[in-house]
């Protein structure tokens, strides 16, 4: 239906309900009538543009994101089976980086913690199904509803952390958040943000983590590695053969 055709109809279908609401009040000057029709009639059509506008924006940023994540080859979707091993999937990375499990300290707990040359990431599992897209900077499952308290409570956690620690701005600024989702397919380009949490499918985490630009040495991976655990309870993640806990080289 054209936009035309919107107008007339509910310009319409308005001036009937509002013809049928005065004759029940008895509300008989037909000039005060006229006017609130025209009034009506401009809100109305102004409302239309805006729908339309908002809408039409919308299609295209759907239309322009899928495109590239299809042109790109990205895997952004979820894995099938209930079953996932997300240690063996983040021991895929490369070894200067260090891998921590079930990470706890002070009242702080997270998933896992990864360390290396591209900065610090604090990784949140989920597994939520569906889709999940990011609609004028707000986290969406299934383009319907805002799963924006998952981003609201990691950051909060994070916050209290954070002070427990005393980390400078620095340190603060080499902390990644991260909502990882195992089962979702998440329409996000590489490194998108959504306030400030990078949000990805366990399939592409490694490479969102590993493609970030470098930001750390060797002597700056240790002394977080050292910051971070100490005093901390954890399950160490081990390299491929298992044999011993993943250092740094």
């Amino acid at each position: 239906m054209s936009r035309i055709k919107y107008y007339i109809v509910i310009t319409v279908a308005t001036v009937v309900i509002l013809w049928i609401v005065l004759r029940i009040l008895q509300y008989e000057t037909y000039l005060n009538f006229i006017y609130v029709i025209l009034i009506l009639f401009v809100l109305i059509i102004a409302l239309c543009e805006i729908y339309f506008y908002v809408n039409d924006t919308y299609r295209k940023y759907m239309i322009s994101r899928r495109e590239y994540l299809k042109k790109k080859n990205i895997k952004n979707d979820g894995l099938p089976s209930d079953i996932i091993d997300v240690t063996d999937i983040l021991l895929k990375i490369k070894l200067e980086y260090i891998v921590i499990s079930k990470y706890s300290r002070h009242d702080f707990e997270i998933d896992y913690v990864v360390i290396g040359p591209t900065g610090i990431y604090f990784i949140e599992l989920k597994e939520t199904r569906g889709t999940i897209d990011k609609i004028f900077n707000v986290l969406t499952l299934d383009n319907n509803y805002s799963i924006d308290e998952y981003i609201d409570t990691l950051k909060d956690k994070l916050k209290n952390f954070y002070v427990f620690l005393k980390l400078t701005e620095r340190e603060m600024k080499s902390i990644k958040p991260v909502l990882c989702f195992t089962h979702a397919r998440v329409n996000l380009l590489p490194h998108e943000l959504v306030h400030d949490v990078m949000v990805v499918t366990i399939k592409n985490i490694v490479a969102s983590i590993t493609d970030a630009p470098v930001i750390f040495d060797v002597t700056d991976i240790q002394g977080a590695y050292a910051l971070l655990c100490h005093g901390s309870t954890y399950d160490s993640c081990r390299n491929g053969a298992y044999s011993q806990v993943r250092h740094v080289k």
